[in-house]
Formats: structure tokens, C-alpha cells, sequence
């Protein structure tokens, strides 16, 4: 079996974020976040996004999720650290 990588996480309140459905940058706790990439999410009902950002001090990723659904915006305070995958193409 695989080596379980240990992912940083922490919470980032609304107010905090401010608009979590632009693009940034934010600052969060004096450390700037920078977007990367925005892609959907097939687990929810609604409009889902999974929002990747990199930490400038360390280049971390991170990826935080928010929705819309109803008519209302939905934000998930957790960001948890992602790392980027890569695949190999043959031609």
C-alpha cells in the first residue's frame, strides 16, 4: 500500500475571503493566495466549483470549495493542501 501524505488544512471564514467566487488574490492571514484553476464539481446538486490556489511564500497548493444552489451561494470554510498530478502522454 501507498504512503499517506499528510495534507495541511485550516479554515477561512467569509469574511475573511471576502468574494470567494473571484479569481483573487487574497490575503488570508497575511499571506497571499494567488488562483490557479477553477473546475466543477460532479458531487453536488447545483452549480459546484473546486477552486485551486497557491500559496506564495511556499507554493503550496490548496483547493476550497464553493456552490451555488436554490438561488443562494454556499462557501466551504476548509482549504485543504492538493498536489498537482500529472499524466504522461505517448505519441
Amino acid at each position: 500500500m501507498g504512503k499517506k501524505i499528510k495534507r495541511e488544512s485550516f479554515f477561512v471564514t467569509k469574511d475573511e475571503i471576502d468574494d470567494f467566487t473571484s479569481q483573487g488574490p487574497w490575503v488570508i492571514n497575511g499571506e497571499k493566495y494567488t488562483f490557479i484553476e477553477d473546475f466543477p464539481s460532479r458531487d453536488c446538486d447545483g452549480v459546484c466549483h473546486n477552486v485551486v490556489v497557491k500559496r506564495k511564500s511556499d507554493s503550496k497548493l490548496f483547493r476550497f470549495i464553493w456552490s451555488y444552489n436554490d438561488g443562494n451561494y454556499h462557501y466551504e470554510h476548509e482549504w485543504e493542501e492538493v498536489f498537482a498530478e500529472t499524466k504522461t502522454v505517448y505519441k
